[in-house]
């Protein structure tokens, strides 16, 4: 076999029939196929069972891990392939995903970090993600830590990576953050691997429209976000300036998203200025919006 496929779940049974199917389905067939169980309560547990396929292998755990980090590591951990291909519950992959996926890595012995374009879709109308948008005409294409930082080319239902190199960067952030854990996973590997492959074509389809998503349902606050002291390190130590420079457009443009969602909760004190880098060349222009949106609180 080629490729460990681990799905985490976690109360997600209106949308395993999409999610399992799309992977059972492939025109490559080279893989297995890791089910987490992860401690659901909603009838999700039933619904895994009647999926009938030798390639499934239905893991569980007793307790939920917030993000499904842990769910995703006990399939690392258990995985028998190379390879190691996520996806969520709640999300699909188009049926050439891994044909496609399968073809770019036996072109690139020497990479270890493959994605793909993918599209945002709520079910009514869908788009193709801002990598895509920025750096299609590239075609398929090598991308640096640079571009990562500056364009982000990794979603998690897109990427495989070598299961040895997942392992050697401690996998997922499992008890120590409970949103976030996927890109500090992503940018712990390419700050050690420095290069990756990426794969014009929209392997996916990222459901915005889900039940139970994580992004909606976790509160977002810069000062305790882990990817801001490991960036913080970085800048530290690292000797390139142009990387500097560029961990610190990547910084800022994250937090822009938590100053926005602090903006709309009217809750920004002057503390929440430190967590952005107000530096020429660095800077978002969109920061300024909810700053002064949020004027009045920033001295409370």
């Amino acid at each position: 076999m080629m490729f460990s496929v681990v799905i985490p779940v976690g109360n997600k049974a209106p949308h395993l029939d999409r999610s399992v199917n799309s992977v059972l389905n492939q025109s490559f067939s080279d893989f297995e196929l890791l089910l987490i169980d992860d401690a659901t309560t909603d009838g999700s547990a039933q619904k895994l069972s009647e999926f009938n396929d030798p390639r499934i292998r239905i893991l569980k755990r007793n307790v939920p891990g917030p993000g499904g980090y842990a769910a995703r590591n006990l399939g690392i951990n258990e995985a028998k392939c190379k390879w190691i291909a996520f996806l969520d519950a709640d999300d699909e992959w188009d049926l050439e995903y891994l044909n496609i996926m399968a073809q770019a890595i036996k072109e690139n012995s020497d990479i270890k970090v493959f994605a793909s374009a993918f599209y945002y879709t709520d079910g009514k109308s869908k788009r193709l993600n801002r990598y895509h948008s920025i750096n299609h005409a590239l075609g398929n294409h090598r991308f640096d830590f640079s571009m990562f930082l500056l364009y982000k080319p990794m979603w998690t239902g897109t990427v495989i990576i070598d299961r040895k190199t997942l392992l050697e960067n401690g996998g997922f952030p499992e008890g120590r953050t409970s949103s976030g854990g996927d890109e500090f996973l992503w940018f712990n590997i390419m700050e050690s691997e420095r290069k990756g492959f990426w794969v014009n074509f929209p392997g996916a389809n990222y459901h915005r429209d889900s039940v139970n998503m994580v992004t909606r349902t976790n509160e977002k606050d810069l000062r305790t976000n882990i990817l801001y002291p490991a960036i913080k390190e970085l800048i530290k130590k690292e000797e390139n300036p142009a990387i500097i420079q560029d961990l610190k457009k990547y910084w800022n443009f994250k937090a822009w998203f938590y100053f926005k969602n602090i903006s709309k909760r009217r809750v920004m004190n002057f503390d929440d200025l430190n967590y952005y880098y107000w530096k020429p060349g660095a800077m978002n222009p969109r920061i300024i919006i909810p700053v002064l949106y949020s004027i009045k609180n920033l001295f409370r």
